[in-house]
């Protein structure tokens, strides 16, 4: 298992969910509630995409990018776990989080920034700064209260952005962002 990913799997592990509803976008083949510290939900359900070349069995068969024709809010915890770089239209994906989400519900979600492009290949399409990912989770509505920088553990980063003169504001080592999010009550 890669760095990047040991680091997601230690967050997780430090997870306690309890809630009535969790939904799990993106975790047809992973999912999450075998991953966290501990797991007690009355429901837990299973949205994913692009099933049928995963040939995995989900509770919902759903395209984040578009509009969703109904939406309930309905969960208490969504975690959108390693998803945001196949999403092409991430400022609808976030809206559709947010209508799947119960008022002061929480949301766990990751965005990568430097990672190479992956399979499926064909539908990778995005990557994100910590600024951007944080202004995506806002403008859907939701209040950031915990953004955990993922960390290149070997400095090469850096060291490849200093021989090519690249300008570096801040954090030259971030591949990506472990975000923890409240969604917001309508004033």
């Amino acid at each position: 298992m890669s760095f990047y990913r040991n680091q997601l799997e230690d967050w997780l592990k430090t997870l306690h969910i309890k809630a009535d509803c969790v939904l799990d976008i993106g975790g047809g083949s992973n999912p999450v509630k075998e991953r966290v510290a501990s797991f007690d939900a009355s429901a837990y359900h299973v949205m994913d995409n692009m099933l049928e070349e995963l040939k995995i069995n989900v509770d919902y068969n759903v395209d984040l990018n578009l509009t969703l024709a109904t939406a309930e809010k309905m969960y208490d915890v969504i975690f959108c776990l390693e998803v945001m770089e196949y999403i092409w239209n991430p400022a609808q994906a976030m809206i559709n989080i947010n209508w799947l989400s119960k008022p002061n519900s929480l949301l766990y979600i990751t965005f990568p920034f430097v990672y190479p492009v992956h399979n499926p290949r064909l539908y990778d399409y995005l990557r994100y700064t910590p600024q951007g990912a944080v202004k995506l989770v806002e403008y859907a509505g939701f209040k950031v209260l915990e953004c955990i920088y993922r960390i290149d553990r070997s400095d090469k980063l850096f060291e490849f952005y200093k021989a090519d003169g690249m300008h570096i504001a801040d954090h030259p080592n971030v591949t990506g962002m472990m975000i923890t999010a409240q969604r917001e009550v309508a004033k």
